[in-house]
């Protein structure tokens, strides 16, 4: 929402007050499905400290702010009976992104650029100190202060939403009349992250599907340099994400584990993720299952919204994401069940072959290890396949005569051999 600094016209200064001090205090509203905040009227005041623009927001550093000369204009606006709640609110409807294109189609020249940072003095995160003139080549100064970087933070932030521009006086007045030295402005942000989630399913030996419950992930993004770096167990703030490494992902216990539900629905528990390209890993499988499910890809947008206001969505496995509800995933999506992540179901064992019972009826002393199953294709013989070779499964006593066979027949054919040397002796 628009942070709008009355402008009161005034008349022009003296050399001896030529200039005044700015403050702006940076404030983060941290509920991430917050859709709108209360608006805070910046009169010029310090905000007491139990005024909801500070109990309900954080400071945030890392913001810079630019400053434009915009008394030119504002006269020029005002030449043409344009007043000046219309001058202020022709920025109501833009962003930080659409304010700097102004300023620029504008011509408007930027006078000062400042960096919010924590200020001992004040005792706040979050502030920016500026000093500016009271006047702009003759003119009464008007400025127009945009939010033009948030690179330098450590919380990702909507760039979008509640980043108007903030179009103040340099001759701003006291309740009594009394032109303010220094001027208190309080710009804010919306914080910004995203929802995760995906559905765990199985693919049976019929084709059918099924969702998998117990099935275990990790989350990691990779580093500059290609390391993964992996989404903690422990996040004391989850505005401020912390990864870790680790050589063993599934068995460390640093390392965030998430699990999928009866419903095989997988989440990140509660954690948002700001933009940017992640993966999920899959850890363990669902009971009976292979992982064999791969490399599971997230991308989270920039931005919520496109400039016509629709929805961008997060995307997992190139498939979009319905939008969550304050942090719930909705009922049609749980019966909807995508994105799908599938595993295939494993191969039953074969059953233990049969071996003759040794003299006297005892149990052999070493019975024979069952087969290790195959997945289908391979030439192994399968139960649940057909018997494609020559001759039926007959197991080890059918093993055993096709062996003794073969034998009579050896000794049949070195008879047969030496017989007929004889015969040629």
């Amino acid at each position: 929402m628009l942070l709008i600094a009355l402008l009161a016209r005034g008349e022009p200064v003296q050399a001896a007050d030529d200039t005044f001090n700015l403050v702006l205090h940076k404030r983060l509203y941290t509920d991430v499905y917050a859709k709108d905040q209360a608006w805070y009227q910046n009169d010029g005041q310090r905000a007491a400290s139990d005024a909801q623009i500070m109990t309900a927001t954080t400071g945030l550093n890392g913001v810079t702010f630019s400053v434009y000369d915009a008394s030119a204009l504002y006269q020029a606006a005002h030449q043409r009976g344009q007043d000046t709640q219309t001058f202020v609110r022709q920025y109501a409807a833009m962003n930080a992104d659409a304010a700097l294109a102004e300023a620029k189609q504008d011509n408007l020249t930027e006078v000062a650029t400042a960096t919010t940072t924590h200020d001992s003095a004040l005792g706040e995160d979050g502030i920016a100190q500026l000093q500016l003139p009271r006047t702009q080549n003759g003119l009464p100064a008007v400025y127009l202060v945009v939010e033009s970087g948030t690179t330098g933070t450590d919380v990702a932030v909507d760039t979008q939403r509640d980043t108007a521009p903030i179009v103040l006086s340099a001759s701003m007045v006291d309740a009594a009349g009394a032109k303010l030295t220094t001027v208190h402005m309080y710009p804010k942000n919306l914080v910004y992250a995203r929802d995760v989630y995906f559905f765990k399913y199985g693919l049976t030996y019929d084709g059918s599907e099924v969702r998998l419950p117990g099935a275990k992930f990790v989350l990691f993004r990779r580093s500059t340099d290609g390391s993964k770096q992996y989404l903690a167990a422990k996040q004391p703030d989850p505005l401020r994400l912390r990864w870790t490494t680790s050589t063993n992902p599934g068995s460390d216990v640093d390392v965030g584990k998430f699990t999928s539900q009866a419903s095989g629905l997988v989440t990140l528990n509660g954690l948002t993720l700001p933009a940017g390209n992640y993966e999920f890993a899959e850890v363990a499988s669902a009971e009976g299952y292979e992982n064999d499910a791969g490399a599971i890809k997230v991308t989270v947008p920039d931005r919520m919204y496109t400039s016509a206001g629709a929805l961008v969505p997060v995307v997992v496995n190139d498939t979009k994401l319905a939008a969550t509800n304050s942090g719930q995933v909705t009922q049609a999506a749980i019966i909807k069940g995508e994105p799908r992540v599938y595993n295939s179901e494993e191969l039953p064992p074969l059953p233990n072959t049969f071996e003759p019972p040794t003299p006297g009826g005892n149990t052999p002393s070493h019975p024979k290890t069952p087969n290790t199953p195959t997945k289908p294709g391979s030439t192994t013989e399968h139960p649940l396949l057909p018997n494609t070779g020559l001759f039926p499964q007959l197991g080890d006593v059918g093993n055993w005569i096709l062996s003794s066979l073969g034998f009579v027949v050896m000794l049949l054919v070195i008879h047969f051999w030496k017989k007929r040397e004889t015969t040629r002796a």
